[in-house]
């Protein structure tokens, strides 16, 4: 029924990957998080420079900003860095290429604007042993002749089984056998798509997003990623014209990686991120979340008190302005607050969670806080 380039996009599109530290159970059934939950103990100043090191590792990894200067780097994590460390990295990007691949569906002729209709193709038209994608979509606006207007509340659900996509980013030769093997299902529903233009870079709309028990193994590794939750988000600007803005929100959402033998695996609540890249190279983040993850040993509060900014993500690595909250165990808390030039970062302590700083304005660089 749909067009089978749209629906290969669309599969093709789903590079998840995992974020956490140490182990956590899970199946393709069905995808929960069980690591610590219980909030993380702030007893120290030691302990929470580590903890404010790990969190603002996740947030200012400079691959994630760096590698596609197109996209927004999402704070909370879908990778995991070589030292094991959580990284926040690219549900953004994801996000966005995987709508634009939806966007690219090429409904059949005989779709019926207002009717839900699904089909189920095979993953490769060519090789009926790679697995199925079932599609499942409802377009408000549609005709033969103008063919699709996005309209809010357009939906677009994908099944995968057992569905394999080769990676065609190998070298030559390419191996026939090395790709992605996808199972579990995602749907995305448009929300607001009043300046939606098919034709820009990055279409300015929202749409509300869901991912049940999406898993993707490689093939090649032998390494496997797990997503499952749900959020909204949505995109404007295009990053050279006008600042490019992704926001992120949502209630729950599990992601799980697992590589040599070891699965990591985090869990999200009560999300709400708001990141903007300048047409300028700059870079801001204002994000709002509690994370619980083995990485960190339990969950912790992260609030920002005003946005961290990098001036230039080409040049610094790490915010020149902004502040955040960590908040653990028994209301202890540690702030962290950027410095103008973008090295030093000042944190004040309240490690009995009485609401009153007793140790403040310690400088230390960014570095030395990750190490």
């Amino acid at each position: 029924m749909f067009k089978q380039a749209g629906i290969s996009l669309i599969s093709a599109s789903l590079l998840l990957a995992g974020c956490g530290g140490g182990s956590s159970s899970t199946s393709d059934s069905g995808l929960t998080y069980d690591g610590p939950t219980a909030a993380v103990v702030i007893s120290s100043t030691t302990e929470a420079d580590t903890l404010a090191g790990t969190i603002m590792s996740m947030e200012t990894d400079s691959s994630s900003l760096l590698g596609d200067a197109t996209s927004l780097a999402m704070g909370v994590s879908v990778s995991s860095d070589a030292s094991g460390s959580i990284d926040l990295d690219s549900i953004g990007d994801i996000t966005r290429r995987l709508s634009k691949r939806v966007i690219a569906i090429e409904p059949s002729p005989t779709m019926l604007a207002g009717v839900t209709q699904t089909s189920t193709d095979q993953c490769d038209p060519y090789n009926s042993s790679v697995g199925s994608v079932t599609a499942t979509v409802t377009l408000s606006n549609y005709n033969d002749v103008d063919g699709w207007t996005p309209t809010n509340g357009d939906s677009f659900s994908m099944r995968f089984s057992n569905c394999f996509m080769l990676d065609l980013a190998q070298s030559a030769p390419v191996d026939p056998n090395v790709g992605e093997l996808l199972n579990g299902s995602m749907s995305l529903v448009f929300t607001d798509v009043s300046l939606f233009n098919p034709a820009a870079i990055n279409p300015a709309f929202s749409a509300s997003y869901s991912f049940s028990n999406i898993s993707a193994l490689s093939t090649g590794t032998g390494d496997k990623d797990w997503l499952h939750g749900g959020f909204t988000a949505s995109f404007s600007g295009d990053g050279t014209t006008t600042p490019l803005q992704f926001t992120f929100s949502g209630s729950s959402l599990i992601v799980q990686h697992l590589s040599g033998g070891i699965t990591e695996s985090a869990q999200l609540s009560s999300f709400s991120f708001v990141d903007i890249a300048g047409t300028d190279n700059s870079f801001s983040f204002d994000h709002d979340y509690t994370i619980a993850s083995t990485e960190i040993g339990g969950s912790v509060t992260v609030d920002t008190v005003s946005a961290f900014v990098i001036p230039d993500i080409y040049i610094y690595t790490y915010p020149n302005s902004g502040q955040i909250i960590v908040t653990g165990a028994n209301n202890a808390k540690v702030s962290l607050t950027a410095q103008a030039n973008g090295v030093d970062v000042l944190l004040d302590y309240d490690l009995d969670g009485d609401g009153t700083y007793e140790t403040v304005n310690v400088q230390t660089t960014w570095f030395a806080l990750q190490q």
